[in-house]
């Protein structure tokens, strides 16, 4: 859906969240049974420090596809909002599912960023590049990798990837 792409590639990665929320809440309106509209509107309502909506949003999303991408963004709220116990066990079941299926590593990542673990955050970012993870091609503009831009991890893992220096 158009206003989904333009609420997350257009206005979330730019760090313009109300217009992000805008478009995405345009979507879920034209289609409330679209999940990954309910999914980035919640991660807009993440970073923007909205917790409650977010994870209103992101429960949702997992009401709709029981995706573990849904679980991502649940982790990593609850990982910032300092509900720790709970993000905590959101990446016991992403393991888990991982034993199971496919769980991109930047989702577990995700959830480590969120619970300001950044060394394990960084040790499962190097398992995405590993596996060529799609998620990865989004980290330099993507908001929810803001607390590990200082870090001098960061930008070799931009350098590995092929996205140091190109323009956001």
């Amino acid at each position: 859906m158009v206003a989904a792409t333009q609420g997350r590639h257009g206005y979330f990665f730019a760090r313009q969240y109300e217009r992000a929320r805008e478009e995405l809440g345009n979507a879920v309106r034209t289609d409330s049974e679209f999940w990954i509209g309910h999914n980035f509107l919640g991660w807009t309502y993440a970073v923007a420090g909205q917790f409650a909506e977010a994870i209103a949003a992101f429960n949702t999303a997992k009401e709709l596809d029981d995706n573990p991408e849904t679980l991502v963004g649940l982790g990593f709220t609850f990982g910032i909002s300092g509900e720790r116990a709970r993000a905590e066990e959101i990446l016991r079941q992403l393991q888990d599912l991982r034993k199971k299926t496919y769980v991109q590593p930047v989702s577990i990542a995700l959830v480590y960023i969120g619970l300001g673990e950044k060394d394990e955050a960084f040790g499962w970012l190097d398992k995405a590049y590993e596996e060529h993870a799609q998620w990865l091609s989004e980290i330099k503009v993507d908001p929810a990798f803001d607390p590990l831009r200082t870090d001098a991890r960061f930008t070799d893992l931009l350098k590995r990837v092929g996205l140091e220096g190109t323009p956001i």
